[in-house]
């Protein structure tokens, strides 16, 4: 019998013990103040900030910050921490963007050592990766590929270049439509995308 990897065995704990909180991308996306869609794939996703940190005696702790979803891409092995922010964060969410990210890494943490009975040094040793999913600062669609390209290296905007090495491999921003279908094809591995734009329109993938 095969043995799975231990990213593989968080997300299929995770997706087991909480399966009531297994939902779709288009929800998870969703801006639900404003009532507007953002991406669709059909592809069925743990809402993340629907849970709760477990404790050692089993109590949880409620009202905890945390990215939106997680999915795992089996053919790298990798765990994807995701954010879903349908317009661009305003300046006063900036550190949130943050600190989502360091509550979801302890709420899993804490899973992973109360519910899977795994080390706190396996868990440090997880492939993760962070990847802020958003519409962009300007209006229009249409992105200089040096922006683009410093997006990708998350440059200063959010100050994710603080969580890469120490907490995850790498962390990135996608804001163009095929940026985005481009990534969520590869880690659901599901070719079909509606991307939804703010005026209601949409774009259908590939």
């Amino acid at each position: 019998m095969c043995q799975i990897s231990n990213e593989k065995k968080l997300i299929v704990g995770l997706e087991d013990y909480y399966s009531s909180s297994l939902t779709t991308i288009k929800e998870t996306s969703c801006n639900t103040t404003a009532n507007r869609d953002f991406v669709e794939i059909d592809f069925q996703v743990l809402h993340v900030d629907k849970i709760n940190p477990l404790l050692t005696d089993g109590c949880e702790i409620s009202n905890c910050l945390s990215v939106d979803t997680i999915i795992f891409n089996e053919l790298k092995n990798t765990l994807y921490l995701i954010e879903f922010k349908e317009q661009w964060p305003h300046r006063d969410q900036n550190y949130k963007i943050r600190l989502k990210f360091y509550d979801t890494l302890s709420k899993l943490c804490l899973f992973w050592i109360n519910k899977l009975n795994g080390s706190k040094e396996d868990f440090f040793n997880l492939k993760f990766k962070y990847c802020l999913i958003t519409r962009g600062k300007l209006k229009k669609q249409e992105y200089h590929s040096s922006f683009l390209t410093a997006l990708n290296l998350s440059s200063q905007c959010f100050k994710l270049k603080l969580l890469e090495t120490s907490f995850v491999e790498e962390t990135k921003i996608l804001i163009t439509p095929r940026q985005i279908y481009s990534f969520l094809s590869n880690a659901t591995q599901k070719i079909n995308m509606i991307y939804h734009n703010d005026d209601g329109s949409k774009i259908h993938f590939p």
